[in-house]
């Protein structure tokens, strides 16, 4: 967790020292941008755990459904 907030903060400041080169003005337009890229990797991270989720509550009812069993001559005798 800690290099992910280090990895966004080194963003935003990098992002702002690119703005302040290009334009000291522009450089208030990185926050925005780092905002909406960090926006998308939480709401991608949120997909892939809810598909994971899904998947494994589709295993566990592949593997909780009842087998079937062949009836014996007594089986089938009694059924009948």
């Amino acid at each position: 967790m800690t290099g992910f907030i280090l990895t966004i903060l080194s963003m935003i400041v990098l992002g702002l020292l690119l703005g302040a080169l290009i334009n000291p003005g522009i450089g208030l337009l990185a926050i925005p941008i780092v905002l909406f890229v960090l926006l998308n990797i939480v709401m991608m991270s949120d997909t892939l755990q809810r598909q994971r989720r899904i998947h494994k509550m589709r295993q566990f009812r592949t593997s909780a459904r009842a087998q079937k069993a062949g009836l014996s001559e007594d089986d089938k005798y009694t059924v009948v």
